[in-house]
């Protein structure tokens, strides 16, 4: 038919002579910051450094880089994506509170010298990010699905449980099992409060 497949080892020769395939296939956001930064120095663009803030940790690549980028880094993570950044800090990706960054090398002037393929490396690299960011938020949706449901089927096991005639120790112990299938509850009492006599009741203790 004419058409071709690439296999596997097609995409890793690909991406050894094609530093922007490398970026698009890497799995994580050290794997684009790696891949991104040891390109940029290929292009003459020596000294970048990445920084990305997940679920409210920060991270650079390299680990090891001046302390005047990380200050740069900081600030533009933490600013609105609206506010400008400093001329040789780039946005890659912005995720509500999940970002990422990037500080450029700058010339004796203070200007930032890229030519178009360093212009085409970061523009790939913002979309893995971007790509990145929005795989984090279908892992968080369906972990919160399977939460939801999770605590509608407690819920509803308990209601079943309750209109059912069951002694009080049967009722209470089947409470605690259900409870510890939303949480850790080895160790876990059940207490009876009267605040008009200001007395608490234990009815079910285990430890």
């Amino acid at each position: 038919s004419g058409s071709i497949d690439l296999a596997p080892s097609t995409e890793c020769a690909m991406a050894a002579t094609d530093p922007g395939v490398e970026i698009l296939l890497a799995a994580n956001f050290v794997d684009v910051s790696s891949a991104l930064v040891s390109a940029l120095r290929h292009l003459d663009a020596e000294g970048a450094v990445v920084a990305w803030r997940v679920s409210d940790e920060t991270h650079y690549y390299p680990a090891s880089h001046d302390n005047a980028a990380s200050v740069r880094l900081r600030v533009a993570l933490a600013a609105d994506r609206r506010v400008p950044c400093p001329g040789d800090v780039r946005w890659l990706g912005n995720d509500g509170r999940d970002r990422c960054v990037v500080a450029l090398p700058c010339a004796d002037d203070g200007t930032v010298p890229l030519n178009t393929g360093c212009e085409r490396l970061l523009a790939l690299a913002a979309r893995r990010i971007q790509d990145l960011f929005a795989a984090r938020r279908g892992e968080a949706s369906l972990v919160e699905l399977a939460r939801a449901q999770q605590l509608q089927r407690a819920l509803l096991d308990i209601a079943d449980m309750t209109g059912c005639e069951r002694d009080m120790p049967t009722l209470l112990k089947g409470l605690h099992d259900i409870i510890g299938r939303l949480m850790y509850a080895e160790n876990i009492y059940i207490a009876l409060c009267d605040r008009d006599c200001g007395t608490l009741r234990f009815i079910y203790f285990r430890d």
